[in-house]
């Protein structure tokens, strides 16, 4: 088997991986700036939760401030990772039509969850720690836009 025939599997595989990832911060990247929602997790998917009663929801799918920021954690841990084999991707030739699009689309998400997480900082205000979180995924996914070609192997 060729080397491009496993580069190409791999790469759908990594576009797959992505896609999951993206599937599973949606919510995150509904949120308009301003929008004062507090968000959950099901079944592995955020959710946006607005209803009146979402502390007893909230309570018994165990959701947490916590479990939210570890979730955030290894999703945009996953996003990342695949954003950079994409980059490295970017490299070889045959990949680069291919690869061009799909990085236009990760900056355009991370900056989606940027605005994401910026309306959370606002909705969690009262509690620094999920805060001081919220603020250094923004940092973590405005620095990971600005990576290039040239900064991965």
């Amino acid at each position: 088997m060729s080397t491009a025939v496993i580069m190409i599997d791999d790469y759908w595989k990594l576009e797959n991986k992505y896609n999951q990832t993206k599937k599973a911060l949606r919510a995150l990247a509904d949120l308009d700036q301003n929008e004062r929602i507090k968000l959950g997790i099901n079944n592995g998917i955020l959710y946006k939760n607005w209803r009146f009663a979402s502390g007893i929801q909230r309570s018994i799918w165990y959701d947490s401030r916590k479990n939210l920021v570890e979730y955030l954690s290894l999703h945009f841990a996953n996003a990342i990772e695949c954003y950079k084999v994409f980059l490295s991707l970017a490299k070889n030739k045959t990949f680069i039509h291919m690869v061009a699009n799909q990085l236009a689309g990760i900056r355009k998400d991370f900056n989606s969850w940027t605005t994401g997480l910026q309306s959370l900082q606002t909705t969690y205000s009262d509690h620094d720690t999920t805060v001081s979180s919220l603020s250094g995924f923004v940092h973590t996914l405005t620095r990971a836009t600005s990576f290039s070609i040239d900064d991965v192997n």
